[in-house]
């Protein structure tokens, strides 16, 4: 059974979602031990957080531009969720384990 290049290049899609949707989770989880540890006010809390979620958006249209062009589909935003629950299920409390 041979692959076809269309199952090849959605196979790469996939893998480099599934990668935005783990590093999207690790600064998900540095940002908010980073905010937890400091102390803050809400303001300044809530301005890290804006600019936390604008860095996310153009970090994750980057990925998917590089893999995709820019093109949402299905299997893409299945991988980044993939990606997301992967880092949520084994790795989430290891950074939190540190206190």
């Amino acid at each position: 059974m041979a692959l076809t290049d269309l199952i090849k290049e959605q196979a790469g899609q996939c893998v480099v979602m599934f990668g935005a949707g783990i590093a999207f989770m690790f600064f998900f989880q540095l940002c908010s031990l980073a905010s937890k540890r400091i102390a803050l006010n809400k303001w300044l809390r809530a301005g890290i957080e804006l600019i936390f979620w604008l860095a996310t958006a153009v970090m994750i249209s980057q990925f998917l531009y590089y893999c995709a062009y820019g093109s949402l589909s299905l299997h893409t935003g299945v991988a980044f969720g993939a990606g997301v629950l992967l880092w949520k299920k084994f790795f989430y409390g290891i950074m939190d384990a540190t206190d």
